[in-house]
């Protein structure tokens, strides 16, 4: 699981994202947790863009096309 979260987001609170996360964890689920500063709701800054888009890209390759993890 890949969860992401922007730290201004105000829409859905950090806290149910670090809860889930920690959940996952404690179920053995291979989870990673990726926080961005400055970020609301949706991804905006073209550093954070990239950053969640590889990870994304990763993610898919990894799980669903059995390829290494690249992050």
């Amino acid at each position: 699981m890949l969860i992401t979260h922007g730290e201004l987001d105000h829409d859905v609170p950090m806290g149910q994202s670090e809860e889930y996360f920690i959940a996952l964890q404690k179920l053995g689920v291979p989870a990673s947790f990726v926080r961005y500063p400055r970020e609301a709701h949706g991804i905006s800054e073209p550093q954070h863009m990239r950053d969640w888009m590889g990870r994304q890209l990763s993610w898919f390759g990894q799980w669903l096309r059995g390829e290494a993890p690249k992050l």
